[in-house]
């Protein structure tokens, strides 16, 4: 998606570290004010792309390490006093200017950065009216994701090479006087004298240029430019995106390295602090140092603005924790902060920010170190309150996790991978639509999750995130009833079931017969091609020809919906015929393949009693029956205990999972927990990717399923038909004294408030083009339901005989009395 301009500089909305929990939730919908985009194009050698040239071939990391060159003509009309050269994206360049060697370089690989910026000052080397720029360059290094973008996956495959010159000192504003475009040329097979300026190089072909490197928000994904912080001017937001600042909760010395420090501390709670740094005349063992805490994860970049009148370089560090700032997942970069101006670090996310200067020498003035938050602007559409404090915490932090992760479309984290996974999106997208009601991010995100026609690649490369594809676009229509979004998404829903029926057998299991990435959970057996993980992702299909059944009736594509529904039935039954532990007639000891099978409505109740028993009745049951699993699955978890008759259990347990992050610390929910792990330094300890430390994320999409659960369990409020126009409400209080909720509904909220005082009492306030079908216990002798004061008579729920249901089909506010 291009856009043709993004913000300026963000509209000074400043936002207070002792506010909410989620510091954007009352950003400004409307578009920040347009600026003109950096002109300056990612380019590379023309018809040499790997991902252009073969798009299914798997990338050698360390193969075609040749040479490209590259030229071109400027004018100058006049000398600048200062001209600084600026490159990205080469592993290895010797770039020439006039003829001259201005500067030559061999980066250094980094684990998530696809590029860093290089310069050089090349004041002397440009004369008055035509110069020339002559650049051997090798391809970067490779950071090769799951994606189906070919321009992002071109980007972090190191095919690209950006520069410019500014007639400007090191760091500071000044006018281009050249950048990389598409006029420029550029070969492989060069002959003596390339370099000269006088060199006639129109044999050589054009370049092929992706085009200006903010043009697209491909090129702000899956770390495609986390190195350009420190390029000039720019900014990588798109018109999606809001930015706000906001000042350190804290801000105090770490480290004194044989400085001074004077008023440190008011950088927490002034915008243009008295902040002096006198650093000492010898360099001590520690580098003097500065930790800003913001108090939550927030998704952006420290801004630093230097007041000295020289240039000043900054290490700086990011983390999640504290733990992460001893083995920072970035790393410790050196922001250039130039003087009397602000410096931008990494995108990424994080809490805390530690600052040294190891580099600098006399005084530095840091006149403001704050964040620039990066969020997708939303509304809280959807609200939750209980008796229990800590579930409310819960509540909060889910969604603000949800939130934290909606960038550009929805992404898995906003540090690690900043990319779009199905897996997660399946729990992350329904948040956003209950919570948010925002279709827009979801629905990008699908269809760019989908790839392009003939379909025949399994989204993320991953045979069952294929499938969990067509159940959140299930999931997502049921909630917004959008014919649009669903007519988008038809004819990569047919081309992707058609793909997932090529892996089920004449028997009707699943069987990798792509030979794809399988991955159901981070946990022993569900993380490679195992039986266990077979077992799961047999109910994941199952479910997903299933709800692809019903996305084709929507769709009046009825003969292939029946075809589906058909496979669909059929690999419930094979599971059943096959795959049952002989002994527990379960689906093994694991919650995961149990869960899954209750969720994709494998076996009826006696036999889903069987799953229970011989696996989840051990959830919540103390440490010593825990299983590995993560916040991911634990979702579906819950699902399956509240499916079966046991959300008080789910309940007890989410307050022992989710609520033992918050117990740890946590402000937004984890990639992985185990609350065996190790209680100390637990980011040290959490586990993930096969990985272990601070790789792993505290701000996971996937973790986010509380705030939907709580909605849907506990308020018990979930849509009857597509769309937002006609609701189920079952609540559970499950020993809460009193429940109050609300969601996006008809021409407005739907809030139900239910007080459990000696008898039960539903307070709905329903608004117009809504109806409601209240469910609530069949009064036994003694008992009696009155609606707004009147004694009624209701009905039988047929699927809940113990229930009774109460049809409200007009707006208005209702109470209902159970005694």
């Amino acid at each position: 998606m291009a856009f043709g301009c993004v913000a300026a500089q963000a509209q000074t909305v400043w936002m207070d570290a002792h506010g909410p929990l989620d510091p954007a939730r009352e950003l400004a919908l409307a578009p920040e004010p347009a600026r003109a985009l950096l002109p300056e194009e990612y380019v590379w050698t023309a018809g040499t792309a790997q991902v252009l040239v073969d798009k299914n071939a798997s990338h050698d990391k360390d193969g075609n390490l040749v040479p490209h060159y590259f030229r071109a003509a400027f004018d100058v009309k006049s000398l600048p006093q200062h001209a600084t050269l600026y490159l990205a994206g080469p592993r290895h360049a010797r770039v020439f200017l006039n003829g001259i060697l201005a500067t030559e370089f061999d980066a250094e690989a980094h684990p998530w950065m696809a590029f860093e910026t290089h310069w050089a000052d090349v004041s002397a080397l440009l004369k008055p009216g035509r110069n020339v720029i002559a650049i051997e360059a090798v391809r970067g290094f490779t950071h090769s994701h799951h994606t189906n973008n070919l321009l992002t996956k071109q980007v972090n495959w190191g095919d690209v090479l950006v520069a410019k010159i500014l007639a400007a000192s090191l760091a500071e504003k000044g006018p281009a006087l050249m950048i990389s475009n598409g006029q420029w040329r550029s070969t492989m097979t060069v002959s003596e004298g390339w370099q000269e300026a006088e060199f006639d190089d129109r044999a050589w072909p054009l370049v092929q240029s992706l085009g200006g490197i903010e043009s697209s928000d491909a090129f702000y994904q899956w770390h495609a430019d986390t190195g350009l912080y420190n390029w000039p001017g720019y900014i990588g937001v798109s018109t999606e995106m809001r930015r706000y600042f906001m000042l350190p909760l804290k801000a105090t010395v770490q480290s004194e390295g044989g400085a001074s420090f004077e008023h440190i501390e008011d950088l927490a709670t002034q915008k243009n602090a008295p902040t002096m740094i006198h650093l000492p005349a010898q360099k001590a063992e520690a580098a003097p140092a500065i930790l800003l805490d913001f108090g939550r994860e927030v998704a952006g970049r420290v801004l630093l603005t230097n007041g000295s009148d020289q240039l000043a370089r900054a290490h700086v560090r990011y983390g999640e924790s504290m733990e992460e700032l001893d083995a920072p997942f970035l790393g410790e970069e050196t922001l250039l902060l130039p003087p009397h101006d602000a410096a931008r670090g990494p995108k990424s996310a994080f809490r805390y920010v530690r600052v040294s200067f190891p580099e600098a020498s006399g005084e530095v003035r840091l006149q403001q170190a704050a964040l620039e938050g990066i969020a997708y602007p939303v509304r809280y559409r959807t609200s939750f309150e209980s008796s229990d404090p800590l579930l409310n915490r819960i509540w909060e932090s889910a969604a603000y996790t949800a939130h934290l992760c909606m960038q550009e479309g929805v992404w898995d984290g906003a540090k690690r991978d900043r990319g779009k996974w199905m897996g997660d999106m399946d729990v992350t997208a329904r948040v956003i639509d209950a919570v948010f009601a925002d279709d827009r991010p979801n629905e990008k995100t699908f269809l760019e999750l989908a790839g392009q026609p003939p379909y025949n690649e399994h989204v993320n490369s991953i045979a069952p995130y294929t499938a969990f594809w067509v159940i959140g676009e299930a999931a997502h229509y049921r909630r917004t009833s959008s014919k649009d979004a669903l007519q988008a998404a038809h004819e990569p829903l047919k081309g992707l079931l058609k793909l997932m029926s090529a892996d089920v057998d004449a028997n009707n299991l699943f069987v990798n017969s792509t030979h794809h990435t399988i991955f159901v959970d981070w946990a022993p057996n569900f993380d490679r091609d195992t039986p266990e993980a077979e077992r799961a992702i047999q109910a994941e299909y199952a479910l997903a020809f299933s709800e692809g059944a019903f996305l084709l009736n929507e769709l009046g594509e009825h003969t292939l919906a029946e075809k589906y529904e058909k496979l669909a039935a059929a690999m419930r039954q094979a599971a059943l015929d096959h795959l049952l532990d002989a002994k527990t007639g379960s689906f093994g000891p694991y919650w995961q393949a149990n869960a899954i099978a209750i969720v994709a409505g494998i076996g009826d109740q006696a036999l889903q009693k069987k799953f229970y028993d011989g696996s989840l009745a051990g959830v919540g049951a103390g440490v010593e029956k825990m299983q590995q699993i993560t916040p991911y699955y634990g979702y579906y978890v819950m699902e399956a205990l509240a499916k079966t008759g046991h959300t008080q259990q789910a309940l007890d347990w989410l307050r022992q999972y989710w609520g033992g992050m918050l117990d740890l610390g946590a402000t937004s929910f984890w990639e992985a927990y185990d609350p065996r792990w190790p209680r100390e330094n637990p980011h040290k300890f959490l586990q993930a990717d096969r990985k272990q430390g601070s790789y792993v994320s505290m701000a996971h999409g996937w973790s986010s399923g509380p705030a939907l659960w709580l909605m849907e369990n506990i308020a018990g409020i979930r849509p009857l038909e597509p769309g937002r126009g006609s609701f189920l409400v079952r609540p559970e209080l499950a020993g809460l004294g009193w429940v109050k909720a609300s969601v996006s509904a008809g021409d407005g909220s739907l809030t139900v408030d239910i007080k459990n005082n000696n008898g039960l009492i539903y307070s709905l306030d329903i608004p117009e083009n809504c109806r409601v079908k209240l469910e609530i216990p069949a009064p036994s002798a003694g008992h009696f339901i009155r609606l707004n004061g009147v004694v009624v008579r209701v009905s039988k729920d047929r699927t809940q005989p113990q229930n009774e249901q109460i049809e409200l089909t007009r707006g208005g506010k209702y109470r209902v009395d159970y005694f």
